[in-house]
């Protein structure tokens, strides 16, 4: 029924194969925890044209490490002589990051994410995605709420966008360092590329 449903709504099989994962994930999950579930419950298998890749965590710490603000590395100005705007595009580019890792969202969703859409009171964020035509309410990880955090008492009066270019305006489409510390980070080297099933991009 939920397959059916799905494919009604437009969404392509992809779509609907990480919806039954994550379905499947939480009844294992709250077996594990006690709950009493049905255990007769069929989950459709349905076949993808690719494979789905993914960082795991060594993945994740290898890039997160080659975007660490306070990382002297090759082509990077030590701390002390970088510019103002250096030090932020810097601080962006890794915050960013975790924000795409913890949220699963699209770059565009928060590259030029506004501070209305931010609730750290409650710790979500309220996306609409145009893509799909809905709005969602994510919850931060603790670690995202604390960049968010920070991120808001640093922030410049009047400030509307998390993300900001030197003009003031959202961030937009810049993605060169990003994709650059990937490549650093040894995300595609051949072997990586053929073990794991393909290349990571910014939307992996």
């Amino acid at each position: 029924v939920l397959v059916a449903k799905r494919k009604a709504e437009g969404d392509k099989p992809a779509t609907i194969k990480h919806e039954i994962g994550l379905l499947r994930a939480t009844i294992n999950e709250m077996t594990k925890l006690g709950f009493k579930v049905n255990r007769e419950i069929v989950f459709p298998v349905l076949k993808t044209s690719y494979r789905l890749r993914y960082l795991d965590s060594s993945e994740e710490s290898a890039l997160l490490l080659e975007l660490e603000p306070e990382r002297l590395r090759n082509g990077l100005k030590p701390l002390e002589t970088r510019t103002p705007e250096m030090t932020r595009n810097v601080q962006d580019n890794y915050d960013i990051t975790v924000f795409l890792l913890d949220t699963g969202c699209r770059y565009s969703e928060v590259a030029n994410i506004p501070w209305s859409a931010i609730s750290l009171e409650t710790c979500t964020i309220n996306l609409y995605r145009s893509k799909v035509r809905n709005e969602d309410v994510l919850y931060m990880t603790s670690r995202l709420e604390a960049i968010l955090r920070r991120r808001w008492e640093e922030r410049m009066s009047g400030q509307r966008y998390v993300f900001e270019d030197r003009t003031g305006n959202e961030r937009g489409y810049s993605t060169k360092s990003i994709k650059k510390a990937i490549e650093r980070a040894g995300l595609n080297d051949p072997a990586a590329v053929k073990e794991r099933g393909g290349r990571v991009k910014l939307h992996t």
